[in-house]
């Protein structure tokens, strides 16, 4: 029987730049799964996870191999997984990261994979990386041809007040983020933005957004909701929703132009008091929220509906669960899971005689930067200035080379002294 979805797995996490146990990782990152058995043709052909706050400022900057060891527990953790879930390995696709930000994808049939494509734009201090986005642009081989979609992983401007700041480093994405190809190999199709008449977009991360425009004030705390409150009450969490900056900011046609969301039903993921080390393989732990922030939904997944031209009764995007994993408790926010279907075949490009004026993918919001590359470029040489400036005051090695830098020079010093000092005895 042929396949007519593809189903996709997509989890956003902030890591708060912390190590986290594999085997906590392993036990709940697929919980947003429903029950399913080795060979199920309903589960995901991809998984893709958007990370961040991955590492510390000097490995994130650096990157390379100083990267490898935050990557791997998240690799680790999908092969446990996948093999205990499904009896199957599922491949690293392709992993990329601008900053403290990353994305990683992995598929079921790696075979499938027909072309990895990715692009970054950092919204950060002088354009760079401790904010930003990285996207990985995938073609799937699907019934009729290769289904493409873009994964875009971002983490927007902090604090509360930062609503407009988070609206442009939005805008900053979409106009600088371009998809080059990983080799001249790959079976792309050039350089595209982010909006593309052919592609399908999903957008994840820590966006930022908060209920409040103010942080708590002195007791306020006090009067933070419970999960356990009365789904009826007024103290129920849901009715923070009705100050959701993002939904707002939405609605006004400000951010994410075009992209919709399930319905939130599960409570904020941020900010709550870290647990590290407490972690009890599943069992839902407490919503112990922090008294210095509002109870937010800060981390989101997005998804950019078919266009008028692809869907038909017969091709259709389905939601099958929007949610959080309350037992990932190592981290001050909790992932967030979309678990979704998209159609099998391949979004049909627009045609000459139909109206394309009001189609987003045709007519993306903000035009792409003519000097997305070049800015790019200088951002990332001070990166790596800020890296290495990083990596000296911030880890052992880099402080064992300044003392070593020090001790060299006061030898030399000595050294110097002690001729100077002999030859006025001569």
């Amino acid at each position: 029987m042929p396949r007519t979805t593809i189903p996709l797995y997509l989890v956003t996490f902030n890591c708060a730049r912390l190590p986290h146990s594999t085997t906590t990782l392993s036990a709940h990152l697929l919980s947003g799964l429903p029950a399913s058995s080795p060979g199920d043709p309903s589960q995901p052909e991809l998984i893709v996870l958007s990370l961040q706050e991955l590492a510390p400022l000097a490995a994130s900057f650096l990157g390379g191999d100083h990267l490898t060891s935050y990557f791997t527990p998240f690799s680790t953790a999908v092969r446990l997984a996948t093999r205990k879930a499904f009896d199957e390995d599922y491949a690293l696709a392709a992993y990329r990261n601008i900053g403290l930000t990353g994305i990683m994808v992995f598929a079921r049939h790696v075979g499938r994979v027909k072309f990895v494509e990715h692009g970054e734009v950092g919204t950060g201090v002088w354009e760079m990386g401790n904010k930003g986005g990285v996207g990985v642009r995938v073609g799937y081989e699907g019934v009729g041809g290769v289904v493409e979609m873009n994964f875009i992983s971002m983490h927007l401007a902090a604090h509360e007040w930062n609503v407009e700041s988070r609206n442009k480093d939005w805008e900053s994405i979409v106009r600088g983020m371009v998809f080059e190809p990983s080799s001249p190999l790959d079976e792309s199709s050039g350089k595209t933005g982010i909006y593309h008449p052919t592609s399908h977009l999903f957008v994840m991360g820590d966006l930022n957004y908060r209920t409040s425009d103010i942080r708590p004030q002195a007791f306020e705390y006090l009067v933070y909701p419970r999960v356990t409150d009365n789904p009826l009450s007024n103290t129920h969490f849901l009715n923070l929703l009705v100050q959701d900056q993002l939904t707002a900011q939405c609605t006004q046609g400000n951010t994410l132009q075009g992209l919709v969301e399930e319905k939130i039903t599960f409570p904020p993921t941020y900010k709550l008091k870290p647990s590290r080390g407490k972690e009890r393989e599943g069992k839902e732990e407490s919503w112990n929220w922090s008294k210095t922030r509002w109870p937010s939904w800060t981390d989101r997944i997005f998804y950019l509906p078919l266009p008028p031209r692809a869907e038909v009764e017969t091709k259709k995007i389905t939601v099958h669960n929007y949610t959080s994993i309350p037992g990932i408790i190592s981290s001050d926010h909790r992932p967030v899971v979309l678990y979704l279907s998209i159609p099998a075949q391949p979004i049909p490009p627009p045609s000459s005689s139909s109206t394309t004026g009001e189609d987003i993918r045709v007519n993306p919001p903000f035009a792409i930067d003519k000097d997305w590359k070049s800015r790019r470029a200088s951002a990332r040489r001070k990166e790596v200035v800020v890296g290495c400036l990083a990596w000296l005051v911030t880890t052992w090695a880099g402080l064992g080379v300044i003392m070593a830098f020090v001790v060299g020079g006061y030898g030399g010093l000595w050294v110097l002294r002690a001729l100077v000092m002999r030859g006025y005895e001569v």
